[in-house]
């Protein structure tokens, strides 16, 4: 349950290698020179949130960064919640239904929660292959009709591409086509994480419903048992 940032930049920060396991490396996308090693060993090369969490940018280089802090958030939370059930069976002498029913479903809203940032994680780096991929293909077929036209410099540009079609090469088959797939793809993405996140507002209004229906279990947690 240890976060300790550090600077890939950083060779100062960096030196003596990770000996508590608890290193999120994160990507500043600063130089790697000795120079550039004093400014990223400063604090104020770290950026923080309005709720006081530092800012990781969503570069793929960060990918692991995200992933490792989302792991880390979720056994927090994991372990908050046992020290809460324990303070309720205590405090009450065992746990009633209504409580064996919110911590059954805050430790589900956890996981649900950490399993929807992981997947957006990972998807957004989808996401951006796909997009890169589009651009590429387009790019592809602009360099590739240039390329023709300097070969057959006495066609005109409808029998360069009649020429191309019967070799098979259509803007159909080598843009639109992929770009297609790929536009379905994300489509696909976002959907994924839209019904993660339509599990957790059921699961969050589930709890918000015990919590209005028992009092008692409402002024326990708010005062945390």
């Amino acid at each position: 349950m240890l976060y300790n940032y550090r600077n890939k930049s950083d060779l100062i920060g960096n030196f003596g290698g990770n000996g508590t396991g608890a290193e999120i490396l994160v990507d500043m996308e600063m130089g790697s020179s000795i120079k550039d090693s004093f400014a990223a060993h400063t604090l104020s090369a770290w950026q923080f949130d309005d709720t006081g969490q530092l800012i990781i940018s969503d570069t793929v280089a960060n990918q692991e960064a995200r992933l490792i802090r989302a792991e880390k958030q979720m056994y927090t939370q994991l372990y908050e919640l046992s020290i809460l059930g324990k303070k309720l069976q205590t405090s009450g002498g065992g746990l009633s239904a209504n409580e064996k029913i919110f911590l059954d479903n805050s430790q589900a809203l956890v996981a649900i929660e950490y399993a929807s940032q992981s997947m957006k994680i990972g998807m957004e780096y989808l996401i951006k292959i796909y997009k890169e991929a589009i651009t590429q293909a387009e790019a592809v077929w602009e360099v590739g009709i240039e390329l023709a036209k300097n070969v057959g410099t006495t066609l005109s540009y409808s029998e360069i591409l009649d020429t191309l079609a019967a070799a098979g090469v259509t803007k159909s088959a080598l843009v639109d086509e992929p770009i297609a797939y790929y536009n379905k793809k994300i489509d696909e993405a976002i959907q994924i994480g839209e019904s993660f996140d339509e599990l957790a507002i059921e699961i969050k209004d589930s709890i918000d419903k015990l919590e209005q229906t028992d009092r008692d279990l409402a002024n326990q947690i708010r005062m945390g048992a």
